[in-house]
């Protein structure tokens, strides 16, 4: 696919079959994620995958963990007025798709801590420093392998949970502790024709979000 048409056709996926990608693949997707823009060429990431058992128990965490965290931290409070309001309407919208796929809210967010039930989960580290240089890098390494996964026909969904509950998976997968979680990926196969995969999204036109200078 032309780059553009993969940019703007990849999206969120809620709802994944049970075939699981081979090595293979998820490899060319990592290494197209290693090809990120990077600070001296530092290259400051690496990636976990994790299937099975190990999966499960990373779910495990993430359950036993996250409502605390929540309490402790709402990213959404003191959000702008304009990204509140489409905030709302994403939610709206994803209801309304769970609700025609048969899943009640309460089961939706369990399925969000859960990598929504996809085979494959890859975690992105990267060092834990004052600056965020690696933060910045590691999170362009996740969007290319975003869109690795998605030319490649795989199913990709980004999980703020996982760098919210990541001291606890550390400590499950004994990372040590110069190491930081950006976040993780829930990877698989998209369910074909699911309401969660087909839920309407929009975008800002650019010309909305542009300052021109010396134009």
């Amino acid at each position: 696919m032309d780059i553009l048409e993969v940019i703007k056709s990849r999206r969120s996926i809620r709802a994944f079959d049970e075939r699981i990608p081979s090595k293979e693949i998820i490899e060319e997707c990592i290494e197209a994620a290693t090809w990120a823009p990077n600070p001296t060429n530092q290259q400051p990431w690496e990636f976990i995958v994790a299937r099975g058992e190990s999966l499960n128990k990373i779910s495990e965490t993430i359950i036993k963990t996250f409502p605390q965290r929540m309490k402790e931290i709402d990213p959404y409070r003191g959000i702008p007025a304009a990204c509140e309001k489409r905030k709302n309407e994403t939610f709206e919208k994803l209801f309304s798709a769970a609700k025609e796929a048969g899943i009640d809210t309460k089961e939706l967010f369990k399925k969000n801590l859960t990598f929504y039930g996809a085979p494959v989960a890859v975690l992105f580290i990267t060092y834990r420093m004052e600056h965020n240089l690696y933060r910045h890098c590691t999170a362009a390494a996740l969007q290319n392998f975003l869109l690795a996964a998605h030319a490649k026909g795989l199913g990709t969904c980004w999980l703020s949970s996982v760098a919210a509950c990541q001291e606890e998976i550390k400590e499950l997968l004994k990372l040590s502790e110069e190491k930081e979680i950006l976040d993780g990926v829930a990877l698989g196969y998209p369910v074909k024709g699911s309401p969660l995969n087909d839920c309407p999204r929009t975008r800002l036109k650019a010309e909305e979000v542009i300052t021109w200078l010396g134009f």
